[in-house]
């Protein structure tokens, strides 16, 4: 049959594969343009909202505390919590299997973070920021909160490793964890702590500076970012704890076990060490001027140092605590602060034996320098160091990392470092003791005293070699 012009047929001459192919191609560019102009962002308010690419990243506006829901919406999806366990960067599977205490310390799996770091405002005044794309994937029962000096950064190093408090940590589908810092005014601890931001995304900073007075404020603050930002149908207990602790992980893990038996119905605050009734200490680090602390003797029982609290204890803190909070002032005890309010609504603190700790591995507790700051090793008066060597002041501690590894010591006067005619070859003496603890004390009675008088410093010089 001759074709008509301008009629489009196929090569069969039936018209309609053509206008098949027609409508299969307007499809796709119609599918290309939406890709291209709209994307879907998850808004943090538990919300999905569609976003115009060429309008460029447009901050939502901060959130308060009390305006974020307290409580994640029903049938949220569920994400991986952080798993500690060999390292999946090197290909090896991630345990899932409770560790034991005495096992060797491995890698826990961590991943970039793959988004912009987030700020939250918590309350007015103290604001968080953290890695956007983490901040919810937190869902099993159990969710650590490590408060950190941000100049630690060996020690958190070290802790990822499965070291000293992270030995023992529980499987990923029981417990996930996060480091919560401070701030510094040195611009380079703070480029640096981006940087391990970045590259972990497993730390919260808040925008107070880092020191031991404002203890009370990170804690708080951790709870108000749990409140705001985890989904707690799952998280349902917080455990707070400080990076230089020790403690036991699977017997924490069985109280944890042992309350979801009998249910999350009323709110829980326990501790292992617990303090009250003693007389208040008006000076020093754990000082409490009248100011804050009119009373002779402490009028509530708090568990000191670590404590687990339920996520119905956790919301009072935000509901109660945190508005309560003088960022100018605040209350210097920190443990007693979050008990007197919990007390408050009839929460009173148990003695749980499991939750007990224990401080000095690797560390002892934190030390007040520079400016009042709250530094532990990392960033104490160190000496200055040539290139692959590590250092410590007479009389200070000098911790290694596991993978490190010294070939040689020396302790003398600093001004005239390995010289022998100003210090001494103690290389025997100092690896003998990083063998049986990776540490070092810079001082031995053995090395006597190379240089009278003088301020004496231990050199190491590290092995290079990988």
């Amino acid at each position: 049959m001759p074709r008509k012009r301008g009629t489009a047929t196929c090569s069969c001459g039936c018209g309609r594969c053509h206008f098949a192919f027609l409508a299969v191609l307007l499809l796709v560019v119609l599918s290309v343009s939406t890709l291209r102009f709209m994307v879907l962002v998850d808004t943090g308010d538990r919300h999905v909202r569609v976003r115009s690419l060429s309008a460029g990243r447009r901050r939502r506006p901060a959130k308060t505390a009390q305006d974020i829901p307290a409580w994640p919406l029903h049938g949220e999806p569920s994400v991986p919590s952080y798993p500690l366990g060999k390292s999946a960067g090197h290909g090896a599977p991630v345990s899932d299997s409770v560790s034991d205490e005495t096992a060797a310390p491995t890698s826990r799996s961590t991943t970039a973070c793959s988004k912009e770091l987030q700020s939250t405002e918590l309350a007015p005044g103290l604001r968080s920021t953290t890695c956007s794309a983490r901040a919810r994937e937190h869902v099993a029962p159990l969710f650590v909160a490590v408060t950190s000096p941000i100049g630690n950064f060996k020690l958190r190093a070290a802790l990822r490793s499965g070291h000293w408090l992270m030995k023992g940590f529980p499987a990923s589908s029981r417990a996930s964890y996060m480091f919560f810092v401070g701030s510094s005014p040195d611009q380079k601890v703070q480029e640096r702590l981006e940087q391990e931001m970045r590259r972990h995304a497993d730390i919260v900073q808040f925008d107070f500076a880092d020191r031991f007075t404002n203890l009370a404020v990170k804690s708080v603050g951790a709870a108000a970012w749990v409140h705001a930002h985890l989904n707690v149908d799952k998280v349902q207990y917080v455990l707070k704890v400080e990076d230089y602790m020790t403690n036991s992980f699977a017997k924490i893990d069985e109280a944890v076990k042992g309350l979801q038996v009998h249910g999350n119905q009323k709110p829980y605050y326990g501790g292992g060490m617990i303090f009250g009734g003693t007389p208040v200490v008006r000076d020093g680090r754990w000082g409490c001027p009248r100011r804050h602390c009119p009373y002779e003797t402490y009028p509530v029982e708090y568990a000191g140092g670590q404590y687990l609290l339920s996520r119905s204890a956790v919301k009072i803190l935000v509901q109660k605590a945190l508005p309560a909070l003088d960022l100018s002032d605040p209350y210097p005890v920190e443990d007693h602060y979050v008990a007197s309010f919990l007390a408050e609504s009839g929460v009173h603190v148990v003695n749980e034996p499991k939750l007990m700790w224990a401080a000095g591995k690797p560390y002892g507790a934190p030390s007040i320098v520079a400016d009042d700051f709250l530094l532990c090793l990392d960033t104490e008066d160190r000496p200055e160091t040539a290139h692959g060597e590590a250092g410590a002041w007479e009389g200070s501690t000098l911790v290694m990392l596991p993978e490190e590894r010294a070939k040689k010591a020396w302790y003398g006067d600093p001004s005239h470092p390995w010289s022998s005619d100003h210090g001494k070859d103690v290389t025997e003496s100092v690896l003998e003791s990083l063998r049986e603890k990776q540490q070092v004390r810079a001082w031995d009675a053995s090395w006597g005293d190379p240089a009278p008088g003088v301020r004496k410093v231990l050199l190491l010089r590290l092995d290079q070699t990988k």
